[in-house]
């Protein structure tokens, strides 16, 4: 009888209050945008009322001109109307996934905290999905602004428990920071896929490796294509290799790029990688999310060196890790929290020469990558699973809702 009377209470939760989510309409591949859109499908089939207030993203890849800014002026006071609309609503939780710098704060924040000062019982759940902060003392503006954020939130989730320690370390209480995962929309191969995948790989048929984020110098694309071109002067099997992602510049990396030369310089080592003979090379700026899947499902080798030091939990490692493909990685940020030496690759210092000896390797023993990407492929449905996802975001929800009738007011 408990258990019938709180299924009918949670039910009866999703019936009458609706979720509005906060984020950023990306122009591009956004892991932020990508976990508010994932959050927002599998809460919806589990019944719940889920609506967005997108805030828009200026593109600085692209020269901006004065009609630029206005679309943007305009996208974002029709964000701020709806947000104003909140101030009258019952029956109302909001979620925020929030970007960490002043631009995000003055574009998604202020309207939060203005939200929040009118309706200070309304219950609200901040995401961080990235792991700048990590990076930020606590006297900093930013941790300053991001702190008082949190506080004036019913909550805060994280994707690991180094970001939870250093927001410990602000001063915000345990009991106030969640540790969720994430997941991804992506299928879960099952193992006599995975095997079969790998069963011919490097001998009948090319072994295939691939590379996909976005094209930021930080998250090794450089590198992956200096493991190419290493490879192909080798002799040995065929490989394919795919480069799939747009440039993203950004000018603390690189002062002085652009995103037209950036391309010039990838396809210029493409065609000198291509040249060598060994190693057939590509790049693809972008893929549908049925072209991403077939990558994923085709590639033997997931290949991310990255070196940003405050990486968070790359929606990438979780596609491959559910695609069944050997991860080879750095260990930067959470990614050891998410891998381990049993399910992936992981290397502290990459090199060109130290992730072409692991490719050569994997690529003469069969067994081992089987095994890896069948480990990972646990880690990925044990941790990650949407299945997972749903339930502990409807189970937060549902605590939230049992305060979201309360009437508007200061109180």
């Amino acid at each position: 009888m408990h258990l019938e009377s709180s299924l009918v209470k949670r039910l009866s939760a999703k019936r009458n209050v609706s979720v509005y989510f906060f984020f950023v309409a990306a122009l591009t591949y956004s892991g932020q945008t990508g976990a508010s859109l994932d959050m927002m499908d599998v809460l919806s089939k589990q019944g719940w009322d889920c609506r967005a207030i997108k805030f828009p993203w200026l593109d600085r890849t692209k020269r901006l001109n004065v009609l630029a800014h206005v679309r943007f002026i305009f996208s974002w006071s029709w964000a701020c109307l709806k947000t104003m609309n909140l101030f009258w609503r019952r029956k109302v939780i909001l979620h925020i996934n929030i970007g960490q710098n002043l631009s995000s704060f003055a574009r998604m924040g202020l309207p939060y905290i203005c939200l929040k000062a009118v309706r200070r019982n309304l219950p609200s759940i901040m995401s961080l999905h990235g792991s700048v902060f990590q990076g930020w003392d606590v006297g900093k503006l930013e941790a300053r602004i991001l702190k008082y954020m949190i506080q004036i939130s019913s909550g805060v989730t994280v994707l690991g428990k180094r970001q939870k320690e250093h927001l410990e370390s602000w001063g915000i209480h345990s009991d106030h920071i969640m540790i969720v995962n994430g997941t991804t929309e992506v299928g879960v191969l099952s193992p006599p896929e995975i095997r079969a995948k790998h069963e011919y790989a490097a001998e009948i048929e090319p072994f295939r490796l691939l590379h996909l984020s976005l094209l930021i110098p930080s998250k090794g694309y450089r590198l992956y294509l200096d493991v190419l071109e290493l490879l192909a002067s080798r002799n040995g099997a065929a490989i394919e290799a795919v480069l799939c992602g747009q440039v993203t510049i950004s000018s603390s990396e690189l002062p002085g790029m652009d995103v037209a030369r950036e391309r010039a310089y990838i396809l210029e080592r493409i065609a000198t990688i291509n040249a060598l003979g060994r190693v057939k090379s590509s790049w693809i700026e972008g893929a549908t999310v049925s072209a991403k899947w077939k990558l994923y499902q085709r590639s033997h080798v997931f290949v991310f060196p990255s070196r940003f030091p405050v990486e968070a939990q790359p929606r990438v490692l979780l596609e491959a890790m559910a695609m069944g493909c050997v991860v080879i990685c750095s260990m930067v940020g959470e990614i050891p929290s998410m891998l381990d030496k049993s399910s992936a690759i992981l290397m502290e210092k990459p090199s060109a020469e130290g992730i072409a000896e692991a490719v050569e390797a994997l690529m003469a023993q069969r067994q081992r990558r089987i095994e890896l990407a069948l480990s990972a492929r646990q880690e990925y449905l044990e941790r990650f699973s949407a299945e997972r996802f749903a339930r502990t975001w409807d189970s937060i929800f549902s605590k939230l809702a049992t305060i979201s009738s309360q009437p508007p007011g200061r109180s």
